[in-house]
């Protein structure tokens, strides 16, 4: 005898309840994997910020004003936003994304992603994620920025440009250099296909941490000199104080 499906689902549910990814609880919210108490201790990016890169201001200022790096250098894309601070609790969840193909706050990620868009960009024609390299795609399995692409474009309705922008060199970690050595360990890393018409589109790069913007930034260099109008958004991010 075949048991129904609704039946059988309603079954693990019962035997084996979905908990809070962080903290275990049973106590879920309806639509996400986190519990409302785990939610509330995501350190959200508010406050006065760079109005170009989006850098949470390092002093108690009242009013935003541009960081040091964007007085600097004219950065090739025309704002970049980022939704979390990159703090405990949120990096736990982010390192369950990035490293464990963990999808279970994937619909949490989408909808503050989504939210923060209208804020800066009214439209997109499309979304690119920041490319991973083959080796990488082979041993990881799968680009975490890739599978944020995806879910937004199907909240957002906006098409997932992924094969224009190619990741053609490895290069070593980012994690233990300082942000020029980053600049300069990036560079010509990123190939544009010529075959992809960029010419006065709106493009919004989607990637999962922004730290010092290196790897933001090689990607927007390409898509401006295509032609493009380049936002970013992210996930998380570090502030210039601690990157």
């Amino acid at each position: 005898m075949r048991i129904p499906r609704l039946l059988l689902s309603s079954s693990i549910s019962y035997f084996f309840p979905p908990l809070c990814v962080l903290c275990k609880s049973l106590e879920l919210d309806s639509k996400f994997a986190l519990c409302e108490s785990c939610q509330s201790k995501l350190e959200e990016v508010s406050g006065p910020i760079c109005p170009r890169c989006g850098d949470p201001n390092s002093t108690n200022q009242l009013k935003a004003h541009s960081c040091q790096d964007c007085l600097k250098a004219k950065l090739p894309f025309e704002i970049c936003r980022s939704i979390f601070s990159l703090k405990k609790p949120f990096s736990d969840l982010l390192y369950l994304f990035k490293f464990k193909n963990s999808e279970l706050c994937l619909d949490f990620f989408t909808q503050k992603l989504a939210d923060k868009i209208p804020g800066f960009l009214q439209s997109a024609d499309y979304l690119l994620p920041v490319p991973s390299h083959w080796f990488t795609l082979i041993r990881r399995g799968y680009n975490p920025s890739l599978i944020l692409a995806k879910a937004l474009s199907r909240k957002i309705k906006v098409p997932v440009e992924f094969s224009a922008l190619k990741r053609v060199k490895l290069g070593s970690a980012q994690k233990t250099l300082n942000r020029q050595q980053r600049l300069k360990n990036i560079r010509n890393v990123f190939r544009l296909a010529k075959k992809h018409p960029f010419k006065n589109k709106k493009v919004l790069l989607i990637d999962d941490v922004y730290t010092t913007g290196a790897t933001l930034i090689e990607c927007a260099k390409l898509l401006k000199n295509a032609g493009a109008e380049v936002y970013g958004l992210t996930l998380a991010r570090t502030p210039l104080e601690f990157s």
